[in-house]
């Protein structure tokens, strides 16, 4: 149970043509029933009709992200399941209603964090000291656009940008393209700091320990002039060190993976190449039947 004070609230009587005048507040939000220990948080926010729309701006300070949930039940399709943390930063933009909105987050940060996304993370949840992120987001006639998206955190960074359909639907091995979307995906991981922090998300055998690497990867997705998907991944692991079975083990090559997939007439076509110091391989084919060469 969430439970909202207002401090201080102004509100304005509204002019000719406004339903709403403009509202000035500063709210403290916190859990209730003691689920959620020291959740305290605040929001300074204006709010303003101008014309059909309300121009929003808010500054955050240590809200806890629990409230996830809220957000979740108006947008079920939405990958993340639930967020634990508290979260600072700015907020800017402009709502018309759910389906039509445009945001911009600044300087937004956040400590002690928990992301549960089973469909992206696995069974076990994300735990990060902190993170920081920025980005522009708009949605309306049913596509979500994506601006100048970036995110630092303990063991990486990430930028993206994009134009997806709204809902989003996750792809998978058998249908591998956000259809009808265009994206841009990039960053770096430090893989030993990845998996203490996303067990789930990169298994290690037991016994086996990660000493060192870094992972880049990039992913693109476009559509050709009938609108069909295309999209290429890159993954380059590099500087790898750890121990397996009591041995030290180091790579002292990169390890290059590429995937290409297409979805012409005759259905799904993908290409596929591995190369590191161990290995030289390149396939293609359908998600059924193909050729490997190396």
């Amino acid at each position: 149970q969430w439970v909202v004070q207002l401090p201080s609230l102004s509100v304005t009587l509204p002019s000719a043509g406004q339903v709403l005048g403009p509202v000035e507040l500063q709210a403290s939000i916190g859990e209730a029933s003691g689920l959620v220990p020291n959740s305290l948080g605040s929001i300074n926010a204006r709010i303003e009709q101008v014309g059909d729309a309300f121009d929003i701006s808010a500054e955050l300070t240590r809200l806890p992200a629990d409230i996830w949930h809220v957000v979740r039940a108006r947008l079920p399709e939405l990958p993340i399941e639930a967020m634990q943390g508290r979260i600072s930063g700015k907020l800017a933009g402009q709502v018309t209603d759910a389906d039509n909105w445009k945001v911009a987050a600044e300087e937004l940060t956040a400590q002690g964090v928990r992301v549960s996304a089973a469909s992206l993370l696995g069974p076990e949840p994300a735990m990060l000291d902190s993170l920081a992120a920025s980005v522009v987001a708009q949605l309306a006639d049913r596509r979500l656009m994506i601006d100048g998206a970036q995110l630092v955190c303990d063991f990486g960074n990430a930028q993206a940008s994009g134009s997806l359909p709204w809902p989003v639907t996750i792809p998978s091995a058998a249908d591998p393209f956000i259809n009808g979307g265009t994206c841009q995906i990039q960053g770096t991981v430090d893989l030993p700091k990845l998996v203490k922090a996303a067990a789930s998300l990169i298994p290690v055998r037991e016994g086996t320990q990660l000493h060192s690497g870094t992972a880049q990867f990039a992913l693109n997705q476009t559509l050709d002039d009938q609108q069909s998907p295309r999209a290429r991944a890159t993954l380059t692991v590099s500087g790898l060190s750890g121990i397996a079975a009591g041995q030290s083990l180091e790579w002292t090559e990169p390890f290059a993976v590429e995937l290409s997939a297409s979805r012409p007439e005759g259905g799904l076509q993908l290409t596929a190449a591995a190369k590191a110091e161990f290995v030289n391989l390149q396939a293609n084919g359908t998600i059924s039947q193909g050729n490997v060469d190396g």
